[in-house]
Formats: structure tokens, sequence, C-alpha cells
């Protein structure tokens, strides 16, 4: 995968043999420019030499390539950044979102969801925070929650909880840390994946049972051209991936579950 500017550019070329007297056989095809936000491993992240990585990511751009697309992918700084280029149109797709009303303003969705991730509670190891699946019981502390990001309708609707946005998971780890807030909402295996990268990976511990599990899906901007179209196709196109092996060998490499083809993302 080619990096330039910051953007990661995977182009099919055309090929010619030159000297036989051979016409291009391979045609590039449309360019999607997908976007993700900053690194969420095993989800999508950038790799040591740069390359697009994670479950989410390497799911959809088979997708798209089955299609016939070419994929241009770039990393914005936030959600907040990604979610205000899909409205604009700059970005035509991003890998992992789950949709919500607002959302829904900006992007269309598929309808089945190529993995589940679950949003937990994370407290620092010293909290005596504990928690029974009764957020109105949490009341008194506050949330660090990354802007843009649903953690399902508990936690969403809860108006009587102080929350405290920031713009990114580092942000929100920092924040806890330094005691910006009581409570973290985000996905175990990230936040322990990047407390590991960070050298603190005990100075957490990770709430049960989880705020919500959340089927990801993937979200097409409004302003792109065909958008239906888009959206359908990859509907058709992961109904069918799901039953393939080259499906469960992404997961696995990741250590995520099968998800189940009859799934279906909430309306």
């Amino acid at each position: 995968m080619k990096v330039r500017k910051g953007r990661a550019v995977c182009l099919l070329a055309l090929i010619q043999v030159a000297g036989f007297g051979l016409s291009p056989v391979l045609q590039a095809g449309p360019v999607v420019k997908v976007a993700i936000p900053d690194d969420y491993p095993p989800f999508y992240y950038r790799d040591d030499n740069g390359d697009f990585r994670g479950v989410s990511f390497e799911i959809v751009e088979h997708l798209l390539r089955e299609l016939g697309y070419d994929v241009e992918a770039t990393q914005l700084p936030s959600m907040r950044t990604l979610l205000a280029e899909l409205d604009a149109g700059r970005e035509d797709l991003t890998v992992n979102l789950t949709a919500t009303e607002e959302r829904r303003k900006v992007a269309l969705f598929t309808t089945t969801p190529h993995i589940v991730e679950t949003q937990d509670l994370i407290v620092r190891a010293d909290s005596p925070i504990r928690y029974d699946g009764d957020l109105e019981k949490l009341k008194d502390y506050r949330f660090g929650a990354i802007f843009g990001w649903t953690y399902g309708p508990a936690f969403d609707n809860a108006e009587d909880l102080e929350r405290v946005s920031v713009n990114s998971s580092s942000d929100q780890l920092r924040g806890l840390l330094a005691g910006q807030f009581d409570i973290a909402l985000n996905n175990r295996q990230f936040f322990q994946h990047q407390a590991r990268d960070m050298g603190v990976s005990r100075a957490f511990r990770v709430l049960a049972p989880p705020v919500f599990e959340l089927p990801v899906t993937i979200a097409i901007s409004r302003r792109y051209p065909q958008a239906e179209a888009l959206r359908d196709g990859l509907n058709s196109a992961l109904d069918d991936f799901l039953t393939q092996p080259a499906y469960r060998d992404i997961l696995e490499r990741y250590g995520f579950g099968a998800v189940s083809a009859a799934a279906e993302a909430p309306p």
C-alpha cells in the first residue's frame, strides 16, 4: 500500500505487456475514498509500515474490491473530523460506525454488521467504583466520552450522567490517568492494547457487564453520487462473505468470533 501525504492509496494499475502487442487486461476501477479516525486496534490502525490494517478495515477493503472498486484510504485525527468530512462529501465511506439518528443525517448504513464490538466501563485500578449493570447508580461520577461516538441507548439517553467530551481514545486514556473524569467508555480490547503501548497496562481495570454490544456497520456518505447503490452492493457482498473461510480467517487473526449472517443492525 502506497502512502502519500497521509493518504494510503491502493490503486490497481493498468497492466500492459510491451513488445507482445497486448492491450491492457486490467482496468482500474472507480475509486472510493475511505476515511478512518485515529488508530483503534484491532478494528483499524496503521502498522509500522504505514499500511492500514484491522478487522473492520480488511473486511471492508475486501468487499469493495469484490465490487470492483479501488480503495483510497485516509486517516483523520478524530471522529468529529471524520463525520464532518462525510457530511461535506470529501470522504465517501468509513469502515466502522454504528447508526444513530444524528449519523443517519450524514450517511447511509449497511444493515448487516460485519463485527460486534463491546463498549465497556473502564476505571483506574485504584478506583473503588463497582458496576452491576445499573448506570443510575453511577450518576455521582464523571464519564469520559469521545465526541461523536455512541455507547448504546442506556448511556446515550441517560441525561443525569455527567459527561466530559474528548476528541480521541488517547486523550481519553490520558484524561482517566490524570483524574479529569472517573470512568472511561471504550472497547476493552482496544483500551488495554493502548495501555500496554504506553506501559500502563496495570493502571486500569474493566467493569462488567458491557454497557452495550454494538453491531458495527459501514457508513456511506449521503453525498456520494451513488450512495444507495454502493450500500446495497456492500449489503449483498457482505451477506455472501460472512459464509466464506476468508472472513473467518480475518476474524481469527484479530481474535474475534463470527457474526451471524442473519444478524441485523438496529433500525
